[in-house]
């Protein structure tokens, strides 16, 4: 049954439209129509409660732009000054926090701990020179490295040669902390002690030490916090403390 309508500056929306103005005064000849919302009959009404038409209108169905927006749970606003009506979803740009992270604990670097003891090796004589790769493994030695012995013939430490001639390398497969007891070559001595990275740069070590003064008495744990790379425990090149240094001890944790 075909019904007439007068739609004097009533705001009409397409059915799922999102803006609209209003339009003049005019007189149509529609179609009702019955709408389901989710399933369930759908009756559109006006602020003071009353029904409000749906109709069809030249192959477009047409409802009240507030009622059909607020049954699906939008919201319908008026600009007067655009002479516009909008429609927002409340919970559009919104989310649910992501519950907090719990910081992971710090894991055994994939290196793993590593040690070298400087009394674990044996040597014939004091100043008795390392082969070349004589240490194996996870450490190796390079350039001149001599085992210093003490008075019973037992293996001390092992001196690294002045400016870098000399080390006890090697790689980190991941960020750990390095520790190394130095000692210089003489109970009055000072020499300088590092560890370079691959490039021949010097680590910073925790504590800003960079020499170290006497013999054993005097040994100092020097400590650092390093990437993952490889490394060289040596006694850098130094315009005042250039000679050799002691290696009594190298950790990884």
């Amino acid at each position: 049954m075909k019904k007439r309508f007068t739609l004097a500056t009533l705001a009409l929306v397409m059915v799922l439209g999102i803006t609209v103005g209003a339009v003049g005064g005019m007189t149509i000849q529609v179609d009702p129509v019955n709408i389901q919302v989710n399933g369930q009959t759908f009756q559109p009404k006006d602020v003071n409660g009353n029904d409000v038409p749906v109709f069809a209108y030249n192959g477009t169905t047409y409802a009240p732009l507030r009622a059909l927006a607020e049954a699906y749970g939008l919201t319908v606003g008026y600009d007067a000054a655009q002479n516009m009506a909008t429609v927002t979803d409340p919970k559009a740009g919104t989310s649910t926090p992501a519950a907090p992270t719990t910081p992971a604990t710090p894991s055994t670097p994939a290196t793993g701990a590593q040690s070298f003891s400087a009394p674990s090796l044996s040597a014939k004589a004091d100043k008795e020179e390392m082969t070349a790769g004589e240490l194996t493994g996870f450490f190796t030695n390079t350039g001149k490295v001599t085992k210093r012995t003490g008075s019973d013939g037992a293996v001390k430490s092992v001196e690294v040669a002045k400016a870098s001639g000399g080390a006890i390398e090697f790689t980190l497969a991941a960020p750990a902390t390095v520790k190394v007891e130095f000692s210089s070559t003489g109970g009055s001595n000072t020499s300088a002690c590092g560890i370079e990275d691959a490039t021949g740069a010097l680590m910073p070590e925790a504590a800003g030490l960079t020499t170290v003064t006497g013999s054993e008495k005097g040994k100092t744990t020097f400590t650092f916090n390093l990437a993952a790379g490889s490394y060289k425990v040596v006694s850098p090149v130094h315009a005042e403390y250039d000679r050799g240094a002691r290696v009594y001890s190298i950790t990884v944790e």
